[in-house]
């Protein structure tokens, strides 16, 4: 199965590379058919997709590419590249500075990395637990302060994973894939326009009736649009 994900990936970079794009996609797309994650396969989809102009497809790959490599420079860069060629341009409600950090913190690890960080502070915890079980009385006062600062870490760590994985799984954030929508006050055709957006406008879905969700702006205005116009950025982690 390695073998043949590898085989399209690369029949995908040499259709990308002689400008067959429409062929590129479609080996990208066959390989994340089965439910593979993989940042590099999201990213190199999008730049086709991008290519034959298909904006909100693009960055809705490039979303989910920034998810499973949050550090990598070039998604970033095409991610905002690709976001200021959409006709929307949202103001966003600040954030508090601590929030902000917050947010930046958990936007720059996947949920592997920090489980990994639990882990090694678990692990040093351990450690300098068992080494003040057998130590003199003297030295158990000292590894006592020793190890508060794992401990503070780890559950540091804890927290801190508990929100990236619950914003790598959470289906709340989406882009719209439909050229232009109008939201309306409530869910059904039958109700008031409210807003018009755009292809590659990314919202928040604040509920769901039947087929109609209403999604929530980065300006806090909130309205109505058809699920069918939405993808969700979902990712579940890396192969």
């Amino acid at each position: 199965a390695a073998a043949s994900v590898e085989e399209l990936f690369q029949q995908g970079n040499a259709f990308y590379e002689r400008e067959n794009y429409q062929d590129a996609i479609a080996r990208y797309r066959e390989i994340l058919a089965p439910g593979v994650q993989n940042g590099y396969v999201y990213y190199n989809l999008g730049n086709a997709l991008f290519k034959i102009e298909k904006i909100g497809e693009a960055i809705l790959n490039y979303e989910r590419a920034r998810r499973l490599l949050p550090r990598d420079e070039d998604i970033a860069f095409n991610l905002q590249y690709a976001r200021a060629l959409t006709l929307d341009n949202m103001e966003q409600e600040t954030d508090g500075k601590v929030l902000g950090i917050l947010k930046r913190m958990r936007d720059a690890f996947t949920p592997d990395e920090v489980g990994f960080m639990m882990l090694f502070f678990f692990l040093l915890l351990s450690l300098v637990t068992m080494m003040g079980i057998f130590a003199s009385r003297q030295w158990r006062g000292r590894l006592f302060y020793i190890g508060a600062l794992p401990a503070l870490f780890w559950i540091l760590s804890g927290i801190l994973f508990l929100s990236v994985a619950s914003h790598y799984r959470s289906a709340t954030e989406a882009i719209l894939l439909a050229p232009q929508v109008e939201a309306k006050t409530g869910p059904g055709e039958g109700y008031s326009a409210v807003f018009a957006i755009h292809e590659g406008a990314k919202v928040r879905i604040q509920r769901e009736r039947l087929d109609w969700v209403e999604i929530q702006l980065p300006n806090k205005v909130i309205g109505w649009v058809l699920r069918k116009d939405l993808e969700p950025i979902l990712v579940k982690g890396e192969i």
